[in-house]
């Protein structure tokens, strides 16, 4: 789980391979669904701006969302360089890049 910056949003990684996002000003209304995930979800982060969110998978998906309504980044790849980053929970991504043995098939 995962809350806003804003303190507005709730994101819910679940097992079912989706996030939950809930709008936390309204009584924890569920507000939007991000799928597209191929394995549970085990890591989300906030922009600092509430704007995008990160998350990743247990097939070591990197997935980039258009926030609050839940849309995937397609650029993902750009957008992430530029988006300055509320937390830094991701298993994947630039800013661990090195901590891994070249070859590691990271299960």
């Amino acid at each position: 789980m995962a809350v806003s910056p804003d303190h507005k949003w709730l994101a819910v990684g679940s097992h079912d391979n989706i996030i939950y996002v809930y709008n936390i000003e309204n009584k924890f209304k569920l507000h939007s669904k991000c799928k597209g995930h191929s394995s549970y979800i085990n890591s989300l982060d906030w922009s600092a701006d509430n704007n995008y969110l990160r998350s990743t998978s247990g097939a070591h998906d990197l997935l980039f969302w258009n926030m609050p309504q839940g849309t995937q980044d397609v650029y993902g790849r750009q957008t992430a360089r530029s988006v300055r980053w509320a937390t830094k929970h991701a298993k994947k991504g630039w800013h661990i890049e090195g901590i891994y043995p070249a070859n590691e098939d990271k299960t």
